[in-house]
């Protein structure tokens, strides 16, 4: 099948939505600070946090002299929180961020990469004209599905490394506290783990239309001008 035909067209249109809706998801799970939530009302004082946001009710820290109560949503290194930044900011989350943002970055950048990609190949796919230089198209093809493949990477240790340890440490009861069934994990790092779907079908279906598209390749000559 090539990807000059109808069939590839379609793939391409496929392959730019699945893009676009890995972008979204993402950006939405770092956006919002829904990671983990409370889900019991009897444990008013947790209401959520994110990567970047916590948010209280009340919230009065057991080990803090004077002690002081916590309400609303804050930045967690914001001023606000200065006095619990060693507690509320373990190094895992901060790690976490880092995965987050490293992912999301790749992601944008194999987004913006895909779409050049895409529309390259879905001009020659409509217009059916040849070239003369397809060193980029080739350099595209190559790189594209792997910055895809590696951001999900980075997204999928920043998910695991959350999941694992906001419980773990909670247990201990050095990270929210309390107990660890009254808490769940919530849509934003529901929609990381979408986004991270998404990204790795997005680097397969590039590599699908890489590999068709590589089928087309004639090398250039002075009598192909």
């Amino acid at each position: 099948m090539s990807t000059r035909g109808p069939v590839g067209c379609v793939w391409i249109v496929v392959t730019v939505v699945v893009i676009l809706a890995a972008l979204v998801c993402n950006l939405i799970a770092i956006s919002t600070n829904f990671w983990l939530k409370s889900s019991t009302s009897s444990k008013s004082d947790f209401l959520n946090v994110g990567l970047w946001v916590a948010c209280f009710h009340d919230y009065v820290h057991t080990h803090e002299t004077p002690s002081r109560t916590y309400n609303g949503c804050h930045a967690i290194n914001s001023d606000y929180f200065k006095d619990l930044q060693h507690w509320l900011l373990p190094p895992w989350l901060v790690v976490c961020q880092f995965m987050a943002l490293i992912g999301l970055i790749l992601l944008i950048i194999g987004s913006i990469f895909a779409l050049f990609l895409l529309a390259w190949i879905l001009c020659k796919c409509i217009c059916g004209q040849e070239t003369s230089n397809e060193c980029c198209q080739r350099c595209l093809v190559y790189t594209t599905p792997i910055i895809m493949f590696v951001a999900s990477l980075f997204m999928v240790m920043a998910a695991t490394a959350f999941a694992d340890n906001a419980f773990k440490l909670q247990c201990k009861d050095y990270w929210l506290g309390g107990d660890p069934n009254n808490n769940r994990l919530s849509y934003s790092w529901g929609f990381e783990i979408a986004s991270i779907i998404l990204t790795i079908i997005s680097g397969g279906l590039l590599t699908y239309i890489g590999v068709k598209t590589a089928h087309n390749y004639k090398p250039y000559t002075l009598t192909n001008s």
